[in-house]
C-alpha cells in the first residue's frame, strides 16, 4: 500500500484482503493505514520509519521520535496486530548517514519495550541486494567491505532481539542490467539452476543464498537467523522486459517458491514482500517501470489473476 494510491484507504486495504494477502508492509506508521488494514482482518504489518526520520531515532534517544511512533503503534498491538518496525529502507542508498542506523535501530526498540511491555515487536532496517558481493556461485556471497562495519553492528543487534535479516531482491534488475548473462526464464523462475550440486528454483533463490552465505561468512551463528525479503516484484510495463505476462508469471513464482517444502528459499525464511500492492505512475517520470510494479492498477484493477492464500 503506497500514500499515493487513488483509492480510498479502506476499499485499498479489502482489495489486498481480498486476493488472500496475510501480511503487509507500509512506508509509514500512519494511523488510518493502520486502521484500515486492521478492519480488513490483516494483522501482520511490517510498518516503516521513512528514511528522513531515522536522524531523529538516533538523536532523540528511546524518549523522542521513537517514543512517539510506539505511542501510535501500542493501539494497534494491543488489538492483536503483529507489528515490526523496520528503521528506514535501503540505507546505503540514501543520503543519510548509515553509521547512525545500529543506534536509531536500537532507540527504536528501547522505546517499543518501555511503551508497549514487550519485546515482541521486532526491530529490523531492509537492506538492497547491492550490499552482497561475488554472489556467484551463491555460497561465495560476502557484504561489501565498505559497508560491512555497518551490517555487523546491524546483523548483531538482530541475532540478540531475535528479529529478522531484511533484504530486498529483484531479479527483474539483475536482468535487465545483465540481459547477455541472465536468462529471462531463470529471472522469472521458470527454470531452475543447478550450481555446485545445489539446486535453485530460480534467480531470487540464487540470490537470496548469497545473502546467507555472506550472513555466515560475518558469524556461524547467523546461519540460522530469519531472512526476510523485503520488496520483490517485476513491472507490467515501462521497459522491454517489462510485460504484464512476465510480471504475472514472476508473481506466482514467488508465491509458489515461498510456501516449497521440497526446495525451500531458505531454511529460516521469515517473510517474502511482494512489491506492490498498488501501481504508482507519478513515482517517477524518466524510469516508467518504476510506476507499474503494481499487481493492480492504482484503479484497484487486478492486472492479471493471483492468489497469496
Amino acid at each position: 500500500m503506497q500514500q499515493r494510491s487513488r483509492l480510498n484507504v479502506k476499499v485499498a486495504a479489502r482489495k489486498l484482503k481480498d486476493i488472500g494477502a496475510r501480511c503487509a508492509r507500509l512506508w509509514n506508521y500512519d494511523r488510518n493505514y493502520l486502521q484500515a488494514l486492521l478492519e480488513a482482518g490483516i494483522k501482520d504489518v511490517l510498518v516503516a520509519v521513512p528514511p528522513g526520520e531515522v536522524s531523529s531515532l538516533y538523536s532523540g534517544g528511546s524518549n523522542g521520535k521513537a517514543k512517539q511512533i510506539a505511542q501510535v503503534l501500542k493501539p494497534f498491538h494491543n488489538k492483536g496486530m503483529r507489528l515490526r518496525v523496520a528503521v528506514g529502507n535501503e540505507p546505503f542508498l540514501g543520503s543519510s548517514d548509515a553509521r547512525q542506523l545500529p543506534q536509531a535501530m536500537e532507540n527504536m526498540y528501547s522505546a517499543l519495550k518501555q511503551e508497549l511491555g514487550t519485546t515482541r515487536v521486532k526491530v529490523t532496517v531492509p537492506f538492497f541486494n547491492g550490499i552482497v558481493h561475488g554472489s556467484y556461485p551463491p555460497e561465495n556471497g560476502r557484504f561489501a567491505s565498505k559497508w560491512v562495519d555497518t551490517i555487523k553492528k546491524v546483523a548483531a543487534f538482530i541475532h540478540r532481539t531475535k528479529s529478522e535479516f531484511t533484504i530486498n531482491i529483484y531479479p527483474f534488475f539483475t536482468r535487465k542490467d545483465n540481459p547477455s548473462q541472465i536468462s529471462r526464464d531463470l529471472a522469472l523462475g521458470k527454470k531452475q539452476n543447478k550450481i555446485n550440486g545445489r539446486t535453485y528454483s530460480g534467480l531470487l533463490h540464487q540470490q537470496l543464498a548469497g545473502a546467507r552465505a555472506a550472513l555466515r561468512r560475518l558469524d556461524s551463528r547467523y546461519a540460522a537467523i530469519p531472512l526476510t525479503v523485503g520488496e520483490s516484484g517485476w513491472p507490467s510495463a515501462g521497459h522491454g522486459e517489462a510485460t504484464v505476462a512476465n510480471a504475472r508469471d514472476y508473481t506466482r513464482h514467488v508465491i509458489r517458491v515461498a510456501k516449497s517444502k521440497s526446495l525451500p528459499l531458505d531454511k529460516n525464511l521469515g517473510t517474502v514482500y511482494l512489491f506492490e500492492g498498488f501501481d504508482e505512475q507519478r513515482k517517477s517520470s524518466s524510469r516508467q517501470y518504476e510506476n507499474n510494479f503494481g499487481i493492480m492498477k492504482e484503479s484497484g484493477q487486478l492486472k492479471y489473476t493471483v492468489s497469496l492464500r
